[in-house]
């Protein structure tokens, strides 16, 4: 993901510093940039940060989770120190990491399934009974989770207790929402955001399992009937919440006849690397334009082809740094599995990319490179 955005960035004429984690660094990753700050252990990463926010930074991208107010924390320090945001505000990333927050927000403008606010300390008994208005199956959820950390499908009363732990285990908050299943397609919308301006990109599909509480990835773009009113429903929410701006991602289950809202990403999300791959024009370039050079109007986007992307989990083989280089740093191969914990032979995951003009070759050639990339895995 740093690489597919630093790579738009250079095509920028800015000059650019990025943040990398020292256990990345030791790989020597194809990073385009014009300074790299090495994140050590050691660190304190929000003093760390606060420093290099005081080295004559103009405009900070922020890519961060949304959980424990990570995303928010690093916002407010930008702003904090004058420093512009090309992505959503600090007050706009504290309503939007909250799912309650923002379900109350905008509850009389979208379709939204029925929830309800559970405090994380009641008892499962007292959590199905407040789920009776509900109905079985359910969901229950963190409030501030990403990319389905700590979501469980609830089918029984037996189920309870082991998803209330699974979102104690993901977040720290002292609440969590049971929310009505509903059964359909699950997809988000990208858009760009600019002071006047909220420009869909793509619908994109979204391969996700419940069960084991995984976004596993999918595929840009993503062709549905309901596709229009996804996007009227998206710019209603969005001038329902002051300080969206810049890249922001809105999920959606989608049936044969409603469009459910499900939540927004306040932040670079996955489905980037697809519509990057699919994209004629740049779209951080769009964004600078946007919010640094506030022009009103930007070229017509246009998107040709389609691309799957998806996460791979496996273990790779014991390799010297050449050769772990020569099989994964290739095409296709968005992020390779680096293996951060200082062994191998442990389980990490990769990120792989397709791009073809017919889905079904893309869908073929992304199975070619998963295929590749397990080859000689142990």
């Amino acid at each position: 993901m740093l690489s597919s955005i630093l790579a738009d960035f250079d095509n920028t004429e800015h000059e650019i510093i990025s943040t990398l984690d020292y256990r990345i660094k030791r790989f020597d990753p194809p990073i385009n940039a014009d300074r790299i700050i090495e994140i050590s252990h050691k660190d304190n990463f929000n003093a760390k940060f606060n420093e290099i926010l005081s080295n004559s930074i103009d405009t900070a991208f922020l890519i961060a989770p949304e959980t424990e107010n990570i995303l928010y924390n690093l916002a407010e320090l930008t702003e904090n120190k004058k420093i512009s945001l090309l992505g959503p505000s600090a007050s706009s990333i504290k309503t939007t990491t909250d799912k309650y927050q923002t379900i109350k927000k905008i509850e009389n403008i979208a379709e939204i399934p029925q929830t309800k606010l559970i405090s994380i300390d009641i008892p499962p008994e007292n959590v199905f009974q407040e789920s009776k208005n509900i109905g079985l199956p359910f969901v229950i959820k963190p409030l501030d989770g990403v990319a389905c950390a700590g979501i469980s499908l609830i089918q029984s009363k037996d189920q309870i207790s082991q998803a209330v732990e699974k979102v104690r285990n993901e977040s720290k908050e002292d609440k969590f929402i049971i929310q009505e299943y509903i059964e359909g397609v699950d997809a988000s919308l990208s858009l760009i955001i600019g002071k006047n301006q909220i420009i869909p990109l793509t619908l994109n599909y979204q391969d996700i399992d419940l069960q084991s509480s995984t976004y596993l990835g999918g595929f840009t773009p993503f062709d549905h009937p309901l596709k229009n009113e996804v996007i009227t429903h998206s710019k209603k929410i969005i001038k329902n919440i002051k300080g969206l701006k810049g890249y922001i991602g809105i999920d959606y289950v989608l049936t044969p006849e409603k469009a459910y809202f499900m939540e927004i990403n306040p932040r670079l999300t996955t489905s980037y690397v697809g519509i990057k791959s699919v994209s004629k024009q740049n779209l951080i370039k769009a964004i600078i334009n946007l919010l640094i050079f506030e022009k009103d109007e930007l070229p017509q986007f246009e998107f040709f082809g389609y691309s799957y992307f998806s996460k791979v989990d496996l273990i790779i083989p014991n390799l010297t740094l050449k050769e772990f280089k020569k099989k994964y740093f290739k095409k296709g191969i968005v992020s390779p599995p680096f293996v951060v914990k200082g062994r191998e032979n442990e389980q990490t995951s990769a990120f792989i990319c397709s791009y073809q003009e017919n889905l079904n070759d893309s869908k073929r050639q992304f199975e070619n490179i998963k295929k590749e990339l397990l080859s000689g895995e142990n």
